[in-house]
């Protein structure tokens, strides 16, 4: 059995994903992630208390 990350895709494929691919989304999410949320705090579209 694989264990992981799974992307679930709308049409019922399902992938696999490896520690190198985990990875890599989660430094990019470190990195983008914030600045974005900002962005929308930024211009109303989401509120932050």
């Amino acid at each position: 059995m694989l264990e992981g990350l799974r992307l679930y895709y709308p049409g019922g494929e399902v992938e696999h994903v490896t520690e190198r691919v985990r990875a890599a989304i989660t430094t990019s999410l470190e990195r983008d992630w914030p600045s974005y949320i900002q962005g929308l705090i930024d211009r109303g579209a989401f509120q932050a208390q």
